[in-house]
């Protein structure tokens, strides 16, 4: 099953905006309206998350 991701903040609390009249998405976590969202399996969103967490316990140590 794909899952919509926001380009911005990774959130997938992702809806149509205006009723999917627009064309566009809307991100409830960062506000993001766009036609541009990652469409993924959860197998490579949760890779993806664990990808930029790696990243981020590199540069604080």
């Amino acid at each position: 099953m794909k899952i919509l991701v926001c380009p911005v903040c990774n959130s997938t609390d992702i809806e149509y905006d205006a009723g999917g009249y627009t064309g566009k998405y809307y991100c409830k976590r960062c506000g993001y309206v766009g036609s541009y969202v990652l469409e993924m399996t959860e197998g490579e969103y949760e890779e993806m998350i664990k990808g930029e967490e790696e990243l981020k316990r590199r540069k604080v140590d």
